[in-house]
């Protein structure tokens, strides 16, 4: 048996409410998971993970509900989850936003259709295109010159691509806020999506936060999108890997939803990652929006005080209006490093060195730390210190990086043309060849510069001569390349054959 909880600050969620009564109730277990409790479980298991990890790791076996056919502690959890962020309905997800996206697109779009994207998505959209195979109608993002770089889409070439007559639009799907803070306005994209009689999705992994505080921008789902996608380990206090998905409208087939997630979820759901679940959403009924309004107070301190620092700049208000940007989120400190001759990789590598602080993300020419409700005054008095060194300690030049965001072709939008969809990509048969060699064939493989893990290459695209140069120019700059087999991109991935409809790849 395990002790009650005691001081509490407020009343356990239903979820964890039946997970503590099971743990109680339970004298032995003769069931899974094998460690039963943690007393199969090591010494040094114990001392790294912590005991009540193990305590709490019950299967529906041990009195537990059941995630994929939910009619307790779960089941009235994700109802007052979706109570608390304004939904019909809320999925709990224990494969992180990756499976929320996949899922979204697989219920909604088929083999036989087109999904209206984003060309600036997250890797998961990709894999959900490559599993309902849609064919892709993607929506190039619009330069910035004031930040030197590519964000949102325009709405405008959206509405174009609508109005094709043959169009076969299932599904429209978006990402926002991006890694950067920035959103694109979801309202115009809701009554995009209203003229085609299709759901609009939205990639809101980064935007859990937005409902808790009226300095935030507006949540997807007050603005009318039909399912939500949204990762509360990235903001609030869940632990990784664990989601949510929000569904409202007449848009979906709610049931179809279902059969889908449960499809590509595990069969045996953690019960830590629903617990993590339940436990941030009640801190969030309960305390959510006195601790955000601190937060975004602390921001724009945060902001004012880098913005003093000679040679930094935290990016504002100069995106706006961008590829459809209206909103930008101040808990996201973007900082421009190029004053103080540095690019963001080297930046967050010396900020790691010398002051032991982990940026969220760096690009060429900045690096992004996140603000939560774990941060502080104290908090944001280190990362100023840690800042203030870095600007005085930066009089070393180094290598001038790529001037762009690791996502596309040297300042103009990627030029790679789809010869076929992801999934056609995926069936057919690929070698490997010496990427200085691989200009004109067709990509087999993803390569991904992460985070953000927004593809530069997406299976069936044909490789052109600038793709290949930033992929080259952003490896060697200190990017990291995820997606490829050879992750140091001196060989690719590419197709061989012909295509679906018989004609040849450049050989």
């Amino acid at each position: 048996m395990t002790a009650p909880v005691t001081n509490l600050s407020f009343s356990p969620g239903a979820l964890t409410a039946e997970l503590l009564a099971a743990r109680e109730a339970e004298v032995r277990s003769f069931h899974m998971p094998g460690h039963k409790g943690g007393r199969g479980a090591s010494p040094l298991a114990h001392e790294v993970l912590g005991s009540a990890a193990f305590a709490a790791d019950l299967s529906e076996l041990g009195g537990f509900d059941y995630l994929h056919s939910a009619s307790g502690g779960i089941a009235e959890s994700q109802r007052s989850a979706a109570a608390l962020f304004g939904a019909e309905r809320t999925h709990y997800l224990i494969n992180g936003s990756t499976v929320g996206n996949i899922a979204a697109l697989v219920a909604t779009t088929g083999d036989d259709g087109e999904a209206l994207v984003l060309r600036a998505s997250h890797r998961s959209m990709y894999a959900g295109l490559a599993m309902s195979g849609a064919t892709p109608r993607y929506v190039p993002p619009c330069p910035s010159s004031a930040l030197d770089g590519w964000f949102g889409g325009d709405i405008s070439v959206a509405a174009a691509i609508a109005a094709d007559p043959g169009h076969r639009i299932q599904a429209v799907h978006i990402t926002r806020p991006n890694y950067y803070g920035f959103c694109v306005d979801v309202a115009a994209w809701v009554d995009l999506a209203r003229s085609l009689d299709v759901p609009l999705i939205v990639d809101e992994a980064h935007g859990t936060h937005f409902v808790f505080s009226d300095g935030l921008p507006p949540s997807a789902l007050s603005q009318g999108a039909d399912i939500a996608i949204q990762s509360p380990h990235k903001t609030l206090s869940s632990l990784t890997q664990s989601s949510l998905l929000h569904v409202q409208g007449n848009k979906v087939d709610h049931a179809r939803l279902s059969t889908v997630l449960a499809m590509l979820q595990s069969s045996s759901p953690s019960a830590l990652l629903l617990a993590s679940l339940d436990l941030a959403c009640t801190q969030m009924k309960f305390e959510g929006r006195q601790l955000w309004s601190a937060v975004v107070v602390l921001a724009y301190d945060v902001r004012a005080q880098i913005n003093a620092i000679k040679g930094l700049r935290c990016v504002s208000d100069e995106i706006l209006g961008v590829g459809g940007i209206i909103f930008i989120d101040p808990t996201k400190i973007v900082v421009d490093v190029t004053g103080v001759n540095l690019d963001g990789w080297t930046a967050a590598a010396l900020l790691r060195a010398n002051s032991g602080l982990n940026p969220e993300f760096a690009d060429a020419r900045r690096i992004v730390c996140s603000l939560t409700i774990a941060d502080d005054v104290f908090s944001a008095a280190v990362l100023i210190d840690a800042l203030n060194h870095l600007a005085s300690g930066a009089a070393k030049k180094v290598a001038p990086a790529p001037s762009c965001l690791p996502v596309f072709s040297s300042g103009t939008a990627s030029t790679a043309v789809m010869a076929l969809t992801p999934r056609q990509a995926g069936q057919q048969p690929s070698t490997s060849m010496e990427i200085a060699q691989a200009e004109g064939r067709v990509s087999a493989e993803f390569v991904i510069p992460y985070p953000p893990g927004i593809p530069l290459v997406v299976p069936g695209e044909v490789l052109d001569h600038a793709t290949l140069l930033l992929a080259r120019q952003l490896k060697n700059s200190g990017a990291s390349i995820v997606g490829a087999a050879d992750a140091t991109l001196s060989t690719i991935r590419v197709l061989v054959g012909t295509d679906f409809e018989g004609r040849g790849y450049p050989q």
